[in-house]
């Protein structure tokens, strides 16, 4: 085959193209710090990329989700601790309520009292996180504790209108937590021991004070104590899960530099490589083109 200047000069003229387009890509690669910069780069590689950048995405959502978890745990247990912390308010005013020699208008003012406290017991039950209420099952845009008044004014009864139903949240995939405690379980004990205790009080009623009334304020203490321990399990075990997936989280971020990150001194090593054949290149080319027609002809 007979080789013509013009067939150099186009040869030239590709390999310092291709030399030059390996200079641009290392560059790229250092502005960057990716390996990859289309996946035509490396279709392996960037299969796998996609692949972790997923289940990056999962984690951060699953994440979420136990933290929101644990918010709504502890906002529960806040609203449990507070209700005991009444319930006792509750059995000492009882106590002094029971005494025969207290004048009947001082029962009457631990009555009122008594009261107050259970207007503030409804308050609690209608413990919001953000707009939900954390005590009406899966009814959380309203409040589930209601109460009716009678004529003048008191608390007669509080009805719980809230359902039955649990709100859990996905941890991983196929795996949900129950999160929340209907109020129906706790309430209802707490607001017929408290009510009761008023009437009792305000009925001069010593007997049902110093007895029944702290037997039942008793048992709903009781009832409060077992969904605590339920709550501080549950909220256990969302901060192991959280545990778990930051771990698997900072794995998995390890994985996804292996893949698409530089070795920057590798880099920088090839690219200085690169240079030099790019020098040499143009000094080869400058001597394949330099004689001509003319200079034989002198």
């Amino acid at each position: 085959m007979r080789v013509t200047s013009d067939m150099m000069m186009r040869g030239m003229l590709k390999n310092l193209s291709r030399n030059l387009a390996k200079i641009d890509r290392y560059n790229n690669q250092l502005g960057t710090g990716k390996r990859i910069l289309k996946p035509s780069d490396d279709p392996a590689s960037t299969t796998l990329q996609m692949g972790l950048r997923s289940e990056l995405r999962k984690i951060k959502q699953y994440v979420e989700n136990v933290q929101s978890g644990i918010t709504w745990l502890e906002n529960t247990d806040v609203a449990l601790r507070e209700v005991g912390d009444v319930i006792q308010r509750l059995r000492d005013l009882a106590v002094q309520g029971s005494t025969s020699t207290l004048a009947q208008d001082s029962r009457d003012a631990i009555a009122e009292e008594v009261n107050e406290l259970i207007d503030h017991l409804v308050q609690v039950g209608n413990s919001q996180v953000g707009d939900r209420f954390i005590f009406a099952g899966t009814r959380t845009t309203a409040p589930p504790m209601v109460k009716q008044l009678s004529a003048d004014g008191r608390i007669k009864s509080v009805t719980y209108e809230g359902d039955t139903g649990t709100v859990s949240v996905e941890v991983a995939s196929g795996v949900a937590i129950e999160m929340n405690i209907p109020g129906s379980t706790i309430f209802s004990a707490v607001f017929d021991a408290a009510i009761n205790l008023r009437d009792k009080l305000s009925a001069g009623d010593l007997t049902a004070v110093g007895g029944s009334c702290l037997s039942d304020l008793d048992n709903a203490t009781q009832v409060v104590l077992q969904h605590r321990a339920i709550v501080g399990a549950k909220l256990n075990r969302f901060e192991l899960t959280e545990s778990r997936l930051g771990d698997i989280e900072a794995n998995t971020k390890t994985l996804l530099s292996e893949v698409e990150d530089i070795d920057v001194a590798e880099l920088i090593l090839n690219l200085r490589m690169q240079e030099v054949v790019y020098e040499a290149s143009l000094n080869v080319g400058s001597k394949v083109i330099q004689p001509s027609l003319l200079n034989f002809m002198k």
